[in-house]
């Protein structure tokens, strides 16, 4: 039999074009089925860049029996919690801030950025629940920010707001997923105020309304405030677990991004250096309304205000000659033994300049990881001040907890190696922390923050 023969039944295939496949989707995806209308409804309204209605339409949400029955276990935790150490986390705290023996320094996590990382504590870290859901409901926001002190022991319940006045005072704020809501740019980019070209004409700041410190998304921030307060009260918290705001920013980021309509950060050291009397002005219109607002957060019940302020990011001579305005809205809603003065990233320039015209109206400085923190511990001692230095979030989020350990063994004996250092640990707040890493950097911060001057920790 031939070759030929023996194959005669072999017939070769056609060649094989795989598995008929739909044209690929559109960036931004799909919508998983039908009933998924209403979470998409948010998709919505990213892709318009629009703020969008809820912003301004707060109402103090009612509370169902299972949300209480929740708050009341939160409640419970602390209480748990705080027997378990030395001091309760209020006399761990202004006990750093007066330079008293204590225990150990106070960690302060959970809540950082606008909410980007409390709601995380709400699915177990599942990347289930967005931020953005925690700022369109501002019940979950509490609850999230309540769970941070009582999942990990921290120091401080924080109540951080959604918003820098961006929108209220008329800016293009538009809503994320992931993140907190984003001033794209201000109102007076599409009304002929450009950058870098500066019209030098009548200010039109002078003429502009302040905004309703309660209006907005602020009134959300005031309402959670006197709910928590009125929830520590019930469960004989008050004075023990602090409860801290922030109400950033202050005059000075408040000029260049909520006056965004009319100028905006980048804008203001280019007009500072042609027309610095209109600077003044604004920052003047800026300071009453940073003034009502900081007024407002410190009568709904907060223990602790905490608000940045950009006095790093002009010059030298600048700051000097602005930093008034600063001290200004310190000295008028200030906190005993004085208001807090906290920057972010490299201070080497104007930390001096700062803290002299502070004076005893500011007793905290603070700084990213960018700054040295030699330097800090240096400083904070010369001028009789408690501080802090933000941990890099990469170190943390990267892992694993061995190079955890050792990054904050080695910050904590920087921060504590002389005795009058009042150091506390603001903790990383990346949306993108496990929850693994961030208990490794919880216990971590506990263990080398502890004070070995006659207390033991359990």
């Amino acid at each position: 039999m031939s070759s030929h023969e023996f194959l005669d039944w072999y017939k070769k295939p056609e060649p094989y074009e795989g598995v008929p496949a739909p044209k690929p989707t559109e960036p931004g995806g799909v919508k998983a089925a039908p009933w998924c209308d209403y979470a998409y409804k948010e998709w919505e309204i990213y892709e318009k860049k629009q703020i969008p209605d809820w912003w301004w339409k707060f109402e103090p949400p009612a509370w169902s029996e299972e949300e209480l029955l929740f708050m009341e276990r939160i409640l419970l935790k602390m209480h748990e919690n705080i027997a378990k150490e030395k001091m309760t986390p209020m006399d761990r705290y202004w006990s750093t801030a007066y330079g008293i023996e204590r225990d150990r320094s106070p960690i302060i996590a959970g809540n950082y950025c606008l909410a980007t990382s409390a709601s995380r504590l709400l699915d177990s870290f599942g990347v289930v629940i967005k931020p953005i859901d925690l700022h369109r409901y501002p019940k979950l926001h509490l609850m999230a920010s309540m769970l941070a002190p009582a999942s990990f022991a921290t120091d401080l319940i924080f109540i951080y707001k959604i918003t820098y006045a961006e929108a209220e005072y008329g800016g293009h704020v538009y809503a994320k997923e992931a993140s907190a809501p984003v001033c794209k740019k201000g109102g007076a980019q599409d009304t002929g105020f450009l950058t870098p070209d500066i019209p030098f004409r009548t200010a039109p700041f002078l003429s502009f309304k302040m905004p309703d410190p309660r209006g907005g998304a602020l009134g959300m921030q005031l309402w959670q405030l006197g709910s928590i307060k009125e929830y520590l009260r019930k469960a004989g918290l008050w004075g023990i677990q602090p409860l801290q705001a922030n109400t950033c920013m202050g005059p000075m980021n408040t000029a260049g991004a909520a006056l965004g309509p009319t100028l905006g950060i980048g804008e203001i050291g280019i007009l500072y250096r042609r027309r610095p009397e209109w600077v003044h002005a604004a920052f003047r219109e800026a300071l009453k309304f940073c003034i009502a607002h900081n007024r407002l957060v410190r009568d709904a019940g907060s223990d602790i205000v905490f608000f940045c302020d950009g006095l790093n990011i002009m010059s030298p001579k600048m700051t000097a000659d602005l930093v008034q305005y600063h001290v200004d809205l310190c000295k008028q809603v200030h906190y005993p033994p004085g208001g807090h003065c906290v920057t972010a990233g490299d201070f080497s320039n104007h930390i001096d300049i700062v803290l002299q015209a502070h004076g005893k109206y500011a007793y905290l400085i603070g700084t990213d990881h960018v700054y040295d923190i030699k330097q800090n511990v240096k400083k904070a001692i010369e001028y009789d001040k408690m501080w802090f230095n933000f941990p890099d979030w990469d170190v943390v989020k990267a892992g694993p907890k061995e190079r955890i350990q050792a990054y904050e063994k080695e910050r904590y004996a920087i921060a504590q190696s002389d005795p009058k250092s009042k150091y506390c640990n603001p903790g990383p707040t990346d949306y993108w922390l496990t929850l693994e890493y961030y208990e490794e950097w919880v216990q971590t911060c506990k263990k080398y923050g502890s004070y070995p001057k006659g207390w033991e920790q359990p």
